[in-house]
């Protein structure tokens, strides 16, 4: 459970490191709702990327550092 938005900004510094290209990423759902205190928490992150290409590199920047998504 991520109870707090610094939890995902951490998250994303570390997926940030790792790309080898510029990604937009939006953030909605429940991750959306606790950065503005609206939600004390949430179980996952939704994202919506522009295309199939910065999937990709946003894919491999998660698989760069590991990222469990189980």
């Amino acid at each position: 459970m991520i109870s707090k938005f610094k939890q995902i900004e951490e998250l994303f510094n570390e997926i940030d490191k790792n790309l080898t290209n510029k990604v937009n990423v939006y953030i909605i759902g429940g991750a959306a709702l606790l950065f503005e205190g609206l939600k004390p928490a949430t179980k996952d992150i939704d994202l919506i990327l522009n295309d199939g290409d910065e999937f990709k590199f946003f894919n491999k920047s998660l698989i760069a550092i590991n990222f469990n998504t189980l």
